[in-house]
């Protein structure tokens, strides 16, 4: 295993056992929301640690949108945070728009084949006026995404299918937060929940319009039976 390596095997480990950490004593849902939460801002700060460390330069920028109609991968807990942060600070018109744009997502996926939906733009039912609202809890995936070259990131977008196109990530921030994520992944299933990987766009309105979905991950069930 070489040095690299080794750093990554490390950084999980110190993370997974961090994230265990802040889910007991209590082992329960709240313990794990307030664990993602703390998880996430740490995967911020050691983004910003490394970028600067690797004198790289970002070319994101306030209305910059591509990456917001990408597929994003979630666990169910980055799905309640979503819904526990809307709940409490959206209005009701507001909240009610964003949901007819989930369901309008969703409707469009399920016509979609896997091979299909990963070649097809759709906006974020979170995405408003080119800004996200939800960006304080953003799932740790959408959190990882960033740009050093926004030429790039217009040509995926406009080209979907082109596998061809660079990757503007920068290969060693995208290493450690992949780490970062994986890790706390990790965590939470040995804290006993539902570790399962969601499409967001599949299961965001159920998370909503049915309560049975959390009450079955609080007791460390699968959140949404029928997807993922």
């Amino acid at each position: 295993m070489g040095e690299f390596q080794e750093q990554l095997q490390l950084a999980f480990d110190t993370e997974k056992g961090q994230v265990i950490r802040d889910c007991m004593p209590d082992g329960d849902a709240e313990a794990v929301l307030v664990a993602v939460a703390k998880a996430s801002k740490r995967l911020n700060s050691t983004m910003i640690a490394v970028l600067n460390h690797a004198d790289a330069k970002l070319d994101c920028r306030n209305g910059c949108d591509y990456c917001c109609s990408f597929k994003v991968e979630v666990g169910a807990e980055e799905v309640f945070a979503i819904k526990h942060f809307v709940d409490s600070t959206f209005t009701p018109s507001q909240k009610d728009a964003t949901l007819e744009r989930a369901r309008a997502n969703s409707k469009l996926v399920s016509t979609l084949s896997q091979s299909k939906r990963i070649l097809t733009n759709i906006p974020c039912a979170f995405l408003l006026d080119r800004s996200c609202s939800v960006y304080s809890v953003r799932p740790a995936m959408c959190r990882k995404l960033h740009s050093t070259d926004v030429k790039a990131c217009k040509q995926s977008f406009d080209n979907p299918a082109d596998a061809t196109v660079s990757n503007a990530e920068h290969a060693v921030v995208s290493a450690i937060s992949m780490t970062a994520i994986a890790a706390v992944r990790e965590g939470i299933k040995e804290s006993g929940f539902d570790s399962t990987i969601y499409d967001l766009i599949d299961v965001v309105v159920d998370a909503f319009e049915n309560p049975k979905c959390e009450s079955r991950w609080g007791q460390g069930k699968k959140a949404f039976p029928g997807s993922g």
